[in-house]
């Protein structure tokens, strides 16, 4: 409640607060967010308040270090909700010109399933490094969330940039730290550290001292809820603003000037208290506790998957035009294609239909619920194999509805050819 009373304040106050309020306001709710953070009872409660509120508090400084802003309503919800880019320009109104970057949406989407994949595999792997779960954490959401979000935020018609742009192209600290890494932090620089900082220090001063900035905002981030571990987030970002002066431009020497120094940023209190347990409720999960529980499960949830690509199928004749395109061929061929679509439209429902009917049967390694599985598995590899062999990308109709419903079309098919799989080599792998 007292969250949803802040972020409230915020919006009504950066638009309806008068001019001679607007500065005294936005130099307020960021001190009013950090003396809430101190509230939490629980390290995720502090991560949360210290994170949350402080993210907001600096965007209506931002909003609030302006005129009352003239902004896209749906813009302005989004920034003050899921968009965390700063600057509130991209969001003051729609361009019909901006669309759906499909290169980011595929590559965001899925970066963002390896990432989950690989999270959730990690119990049944019985990994107990808390660096590993934090890089699967760091993958879905900045190098895989992040572009789906953007992507999406293009095709609603903002004219946003991405988040992160290709991190692992950077060749300088530069590169890395002002073109490719967290746009948010960077935008944060820049309309407000870099020019508060200007009045006093040269610009390279400046630059150092909203690294300083940053590196006590991680401490509230990090440190805070952790409760231990002061301090070396600080040091991480004094280290960083070093390299950004003094060190020569090598790719090899950037990457080793971000990680040797890691544990600084990412220390044991705040693995232990906020990454550990994650990892524990991921064991306590009940289809992560064996891989036979698990392969139950993917299992079931294929079954229910076929009636997914139904769903799909029934959308064809109408996206694709159907009724129009068909009318110019003879009538037998359109009936043929019409009953050999029925066919294939038939065979899912059947597969669905007998993955759920034959689970136990198939997990139990019964010879004939194998061999139909194995043929499911094949039907779904080879529809991948012509997806990718036949039709071309000029093939499919423009917009981005079909670039977003082809991708979680084949990553769909991909899961259901994976886990048709992974039971056969499961029940093959038991009877050695």
């Amino acid at each position: 409640m007292t969250f949803l009373l802040f972020w409230g304040a915020i919006l009504v106050l950066s638009l309806k607060a008068p001019q001679p309020l607007r500065k005294p306001l936005a130099v307020l709710f960021p001190l009013l967010a950090i003396f809430l953070a101190f509230q939490g009872n629980t390290p995720l409660q502090r991560l949360f308040y210290s994170a949350g509120w402080l993210l907001y508090a600096l965007k209506g400084t931002i909003l609030l270090s302006r005129p009352a802003p003239r902004m896209d309503p749906l813009g302005l919800l989004l920034y003050l909700s899921l968009w965390p880019g700063m600057d509130p320009k991209p969001l003051e109104r729609r361009d019909p010109e901006v669309s759906l970057q499909g290169r980011w949406f595929v590559q965001g989407w899925a970066t963002m399933v390896a990432g989950s994949v690989l999270l959730l595999a990690l119990p049944l792997l019985k990994v107990q490094s808390t660096w590993s779960v934090l890089f699967c954490v760091l993958t879905i959401v900045h190098l895989g969330y992040s572009d789906v979000l953007s992507s999406l935020m293009r095709w609603a018609g903002f004219p946003v940039g991405r988040l992160f742009t290709d991190p692992m192209a950077s060749r300088s600290l530069r590169d890395f730290w002002s073109l490719r890494w967290n746009r948010p932090f960077v935008e944060m620089n820049q309309l407000l550290f870099v020019p508060l900082l200007s009045r006093w220090l040269n610009k390279g001063n400046a630059v150092g001292g909203a690294f300083l900035i940053s590196g006590v905002l991680h401490e509230l981030a990090i440190s805070l809820p952790a409760g231990g571990g002061w301090g070396g987030p600080l040091a991480y970002f004094v280290v960083q603003s070093l390299g950004m002066r003094y060190l020569p431009k090598r790719r090899l020497l950037t990457w080793l000037w971000l990680l040797l120094p890691l544990p600084l940023l990412f220390h044991a209190p705040f693995r232990q208290q906020l990454i550990l347990p994650l990892l524990d409720v991921l064991k306590s999960l009940p289809f992560l506790q064996s891989p036979q529980e698990c392969l139950s499960t993917l299992l079931w949830l294929a079954g229910w998957g076929h009636f997914l690509v139904l769903a799909a199928s029934f959308q064809v004749p109408t996206r694709l035009g159907w009724h129009e395109e068909l009318h110019r061929l003879r009538p037998l061929n359109r009936k043929i294609l019409w009953v050999y679509g029925g066919f294939i439209v038939g065979m899912i429902t059947s597969f669905g239909a007998l993955i759920l009917r034959l689970h136990p049967l198939m997990l139990a390694g019964e010879v004939g619920s194998l061999y139909l599985v194995g043929l499911i598995a094949a039907f779904w590899t080879a529809r991948l194999t012509v997806d990718a062999l036949v039709f071309e990308h000029s093939d499919w109709p423009a917009g981005p509805e079909f670039t977003v419903g082809h991708t979680l079309l084949t990553s769909l098919f991909i899961y259901l050819a994976t886990t048709c799989w992974l039971t056969v080599l499961f029940n093959q792998a038991n009877k050695f």
